[in-house]
């Protein structure tokens, strides 16, 4: 299954993602890169398993394409994470809440209405490349909730989760980097 979001300028195929060249809003060019926890140096990856929507694990990095993102800018200070093993967003369900599940989820860039659906953005506290804090963005607004490792954990095959935004090493990211 090929699957083309041409207005992004991203190309979602069985052999991962690439970004098509000067096409689309703010990008970090279609680059893959894995996404991990400033705390700990865990990446983070989709569960391994038959599920259609499983939930995100922080594993230790290995380089393979389940750990690679590539990070989608919808010009607007909101992003989206796309993994190019499978091809679906860093995402979480519609009522932000303290360890809310984060999944790789549906990452459709229209719902229908001409609106952008929210529930696969995020919002960096900062400029990407980066280290950054990301909070959620749902129901078309930003949260106070952020992607977060429980207790700071460091160990492998912990899942993520929506956690109150505090600041901690537990939240902050390194995104478009390594």
């Amino acid at each position: 299954m090929v699957l083309l979001l041409a207005s992004f300028g991203l190309l979602v195929a069985a052999g991962g993602v690439r970004a098509q060249p000067g096409t689309g809003p703010a990008t970090l060019t279609g680059e893959l890169h894995p996404i991990k926890n400033v705390g700990n140096g865990l990446c983070l990856q989709p569960e391994d398993g038959p599920d259609a929507d499983p939930r995100i694990l922080q594993m230790t990095c290995t380089g393979k394409p389940n750990q690679a993102w590539t990070t989608l800018g919808s010009g607007t200070g909101r992003y989206w994470f796309v993994n190019a093993a499978g091809g679906r967003c860093v995402s979480v369900g519609d009522i932000p809440i303290n360890h809310g599940i984060v999944v790789a989820g549906n990452c459709s860039l229209s719902d229908g209405s001409g609106r952008t659906p929210s529930n696969a953005q995020w919002v960096p506290s900062g400029s990407l490349p980066g280290s950054v804090a990301l909070r959620s963005w749902v129901g078309r607004t930003t949260t106070a909730f952020c992607l977060d490792v429980p207790g700071g954990s460091g160990a492998p095959g912990t899942a993520v989760q929506l956690y109150t935004c505090n600041g901690t090493p537990a939240q902050r990211w390194t995104v478009g980097a390594g």
